[in-house]
């Protein structure tokens, strides 16, 4: 098991190992942040779901969820990744920006 979490810290990279925010990209543009937060919360405790500000008019979406535990984060991000949200595909990855930002 010590082996398996070391190799699991190197291919990730330290500071995302520890991130417990997810991007999630082609959103469908009906979509909301409480049904963002609702589709993601059987993961574990979220502290915020947000749809992310565009510049222009467009049919799809993204957007950031924030888990309280990083481990949620990660399963999240495997098992949503590539898997549909309100008919449309979404891909999922860890989140690089800062939320504060955004508000």
């Amino acid at each position: 098991m010590l082996g398996r979490g070391r190799t699991f810290a190197r291919s990730l990279g330290r500071t995302r190992l520890f991130t417990t925010s997810i991007y999630v990209e082609g959103i469908h543009w009906r979509t909301d942040s409480t049904r963002l937060r609702e589709s993601f919360e059987k993961f574990g405790a979220v502290s915020q779901a947000c749809i992310l500000p565009t510049s222009e008019d467009t049919m799809f979406l993204s957007g950031c969820v924030t888990f309280k535990h990083s481990e949620d984060a990660f399963r999240a991000m495997l098992a949503m990744n590539g898997q549909e949200l309100d008919g449309r595909l979404v891909k999922v990855d860890y989140f690089d920006g800062d939320l504060d930002d955004m508000e």
